[in-house]
């Protein structure tokens, strides 16, 4: 267990964590592995985050890839998740808005209070959201809530 009470925790390369860590922020220069809980009371920022256990913040920032297993939860309440290549979900992940510079693939559990946005979206899963909006292609083999 890993505590930084009203501080931030940053690494330089990549950060894996198998066990809890609690922080304001938590960033990782490179790529985030996350097996275990991670709870962060501002950000998790990272270039690829990987997630195969449990985040909880406001605001999650992949610089590139964001990955959510199967079983994974992101639970960003009132916030956002902003990721700058490709958001791949297999997992529950719930925010107030979504915004993908390029391609969804979603195969679990979608939920934006306000908006999803990407260049393609693929739904195989469940996705709700006010708004879904793809500048490309939308695919919906899932079930698909625009609430």
């Amino acid at each position: 267990t890993i505590t930084a009470t009203n501080g931030s925790i940053t690494v330089g390369t990549n950060l894996t964590n198998d066990g809890e860590i609690t922080s304001d922020t938590v960033l990782a220069n490179n790529d985030l592995e996350n097996n275990g809980t991670l709870n962060a009371t501002t950000s998790v920022e990272a270039n690829n985050i990987t997630n195969a256990g449990e985040i909880t913040t406001p605001t999650v920032k992949a610089t590139a890839e964001l990955t959510n297993a199967e079983n994974a939860t992101i639970t960003a309440t009132n916030g956002s998740v902003t990721v700058g290549a490709n958001l791949t979900n297999d997992g529950t992940l719930s925010t107030k808005t979504i915004t993908v510079t390029e391609n969804i693939t979603n195969n679990g559990t979608l939920n934006a209070a306000t908006s999803v946005e990407a260049n393609n979206i693929t739904n195989a899963g469940e996705l709700t959201s006010d708004t879904v909006l793809a500048t490309g292609d939308l695919t919906n083999d899932g079930t698909l809530n625009a609430t």
